[in-house]
């Protein structure tokens, strides 16, 4: 019973990989338009205001909730099953159902982890952070 359990899981993992790598464009960049990384002093630009500015790490209280929604939905609407030849139902289940497994230091220092499987669970296992999803209409 392990091995399946050990099975399923490196196979969720597999599947959950393939599909980030298949959203990778594997085109050659347009020449024009893209950047080319060379030695030197590299520079970020303020995308409001235009300004050069210091390097600005991403705000730790927006979360991608977009795609966070939609991997810890629990919604079957839309989903479609088939039957293959051989017996076998085949669902894809189009990024939903997933889990989420997060990390976070509490107050002693020590590393705590936890698996969630809704935003509400993640919110209240990272509050301590004042960590919170803006929704997709919300970020910039």
């Amino acid at each position: 019973m392990i091995r399946f359990a050990l099975f399923g899981v490196v196979l969720v993992t597999a599947m959950a990989l393939a599909e980030d790598e298949s959203s990778v464009s594997t085109a050659p960049p347009d020449t024009e338009t893209s950047i080319q990384s060379r030695s030197g002093m590299t520079v970020h630009i303020d995308p409001k205001t235009g300004e050069i500015t210091g390097y600005q790490a991403p705000d730790p209280r927006r979360l991608p909730s977009e795609r966070l929604e939609r991997t810890l939905s629990r919604s079957a609407a839309g989903l479609q099953a088939v039957t293959l030849p051989d017996g076998t139902v085949y669902v894809d289940l189009q990024g939903r159902f997933g889990h989420l497994q997060t990390a976070r230091v509490d107050q002693s220092g020590a590393l705590e982890m936890r698996c969630v499987e809704t935003i509400r669970e993640l919110v209240s296992f990272v509050d301590h952070l004042g960590v919170r999803p803006v929704a997709a209409e919300d970020q910039p």
